[in-house]
């Protein structure tokens, strides 16, 4: 940063090309971290205080015993969840390159 500064970086290209690189590492890794958080949350609060969603639906079928269509929705929510990471993964990898 100082080396930048002493080059003539202005406050806006100290930003693009010094510190945005540094943090961007950090950005990602918790979008991925968020991503999973939050998608457990809200499957979980859907199982215990909805009417409607993926959660309430895994719950309702478990009442029913209907296993096979319970675990079609668990291996359902489980693809959102690797999808969401591998998009994640991806991004950060782009932005390494850079």
């Amino acid at each position: 940063m100082t080396a930048a500064r002493s080059m003539g970086a202005s406050d806006l290209k100290l930003f693009r090309y010094v510190l945005l690189p540094a943090a961007f590492p950090i950005i990602m890794t918790g979008m991925r971290m968020g991503f999973t958080v939050a998608l457990l949350s809200i499957i979980g609060s859907e199982t215990i205080a909805s009417l409607a969603g993926l959660g309430h639906r895994i719950v309702h079928l478990a009442e029913g015993m209907e296993m096979a269509r319970m675990f079609a929705y668990i291996v359902f929510v489980v693809a959102i969840a690797a999808i969401l990471n591998t998009l994640a993964s991806a991004l950060e990898a782009r932005g390494k390159r850079f």
